[in-house]
């Protein structure tokens, strides 16, 4: 009885597709209609993310540089929670193009917002790049919020195939060149590349809206450097109808720059003698607090540097002696800077959002002012490219995002 024995093939380990940013952007244009209806989800759905379908048409080549986005339209899918939103695609996408035949020749890509955030490609926003564009030649993603400012940015599945040619030689004991033979094979490379996209807001309907807010910033100005002069008039100055309320304005006691009150003053028209100033503490400069609690910033600021996500809150780990031993742990954990960033910016993405002080009522502005604090512990201790990464990745998340 003959036995055959089958050889078994070694399995070819599955390739790891990276996402890769390039230099370079393209337009995208949104027309005054798309842009009406945009404003109006973003004031229907002011406090929560939402997302979407976005129906789009390119106009000339990625290739050469000539590509243009052209906005068509949107489908609303989902309405998230304050730092979060997804959906998977279903029929009423193609119930609403049936709806619309203009979008049957579409692309499809995804729109979603940041609500009173700034907008920019988070590590959730640039982990769905990777994935969506892994399965298509083409995604475009265009993040909006409340105030107008959007950011977008297309991908491109780019497949390499090099062609590699090994050459090896090593010297004997007697200094002779001993030369294999040459070893070529062909080596296939799978990423996924993204450029960012150029918001262009199409028509007069920008204009108007850059007038409306140079207006509202002069209105701003105006009421900021009267406020103080308000307050004094209409809470501590005498009415007008004082027979001596001129008197009083020219007295030497009145400054119409500051907001004094008088403890002799009874607030019903009348001036019933001078006393000693009183300086009137206006709204906006009161000492309230509205920072996290810094035992809830340092636990977190410990958990960033270590890594360790269930590092608990009374842990005794002290920062300035860890971040000495930081960079050779690292170095050895991560094989380059990128593969180190593309893990963080998904562990911030984490931390920050899930910050919570329960002395203070939670905002969609809490991740901002948590990362804030959070930068400024960093720059207080000794530097290294981690750190450095790490508070890079944080600006995002602040207001100015710098």
């Amino acid at each position: 009885m003959e036995t055959k024995i089958e050889e078994k093939k070694e399995q070819k380990p599955l390739e790891k597709i990276e996402l890769l940013k390039e230099d370079g952007s393209f337009d995208l244009i949104i027309p005054i209609e798309v842009e009406k209806k945009i404003r109006w989800m973003c004031q229907q759905i002011s406090t929560t993310e939402w997302s979407g379908t976005l129906f789009y048409k390119p106009e000339g080549k990625y290739e050469d540089d000539t590509l243009v986005i052209r906005c068509v339209d949107f489908f609303p899918m989902d309405i998230g929670s304050q730092s979060y939103t997804e959906f998977d695609m279903s029929p009423d996408v193609i119930g609403y193009m049936a709806e619309n035949p203009e979008l049957l020749d579409c692309q499809m890509g995804l729109i979603h917002s940041h609500n009173t955030m700034a907008t920019f490609f988070s590590g959730t926003d640039t982990s769905t790049l990777l994935e969506e564009g892994k399965d298509r030649n083409h995604f475009v993603s265009l993040i909006v919020n409340n105030a107008g400012t959007y950011t977008a940015g297309i991908t491109r599945l780019d497949h390499t195939i090099a062609k590699v040619t090994e050459e090896c030689s090593f010297h004997t004991f007697q200094d002779e060149v001993v030369n294999f033979e040459d070893n070529s094979y062909t080596k296939e490379i799978t990423q996924v590349i993204w450029r960012n996209l150029k918001i262009i807001k199409e028509g007069e309907e920008e204009s108007r809206f850059l007038t409306l807010e140079n207006r509202l910033k002069e209105i701003r100005e105006v009421k900021a450097a009267k406020v103080k002069t308000v307050l004094a008039s209409t809470v501590y100055a005498p009415s007008k109808t004082t027979p001596d309320y001129e008197g009083w304005r020219n007295s030497a006691n009145y400054d119409e720059d500051d907001a004094y009150g008088y403890e002799g003053y009874g607030g019903y028209g009348g001036y019933y003698g001078k006393s000693t100033p009183k300086q009137l503490e206006l709204p906006f400069e009161s000492e309230k607090d509205d920072k996290l609690d810094m035992n809830i910033i340092m636990r977190t600021v410990k958990q960033l540097l270590t890594g360790s996500i269930i590092l608990p809150n009374d842990s005794k780990i002290n920062i300035n002696e860890w971040v000495k031993t930081m960079v050779p742990l690292f170095d050895r954990r991560f094989k380059s800077m990128k593969d180190f960033e593309t893990w963080s910016d998904n562990y911030i993405d984490f931390l920050v959002w899930d910050l919570d002080d329960p002395n203070l009522f939670k905002t969609c502005d809490t991740a901002s002012i948590g990362a804030t604090q959070i930068i400024k512990v960093l720059k207080k201790l000794p530097g290294n490219k981690y750190i450095d990464s790490f508070i890079d990745s944080l600006n995002s998340y602040t207001f100015q995002g710098d």
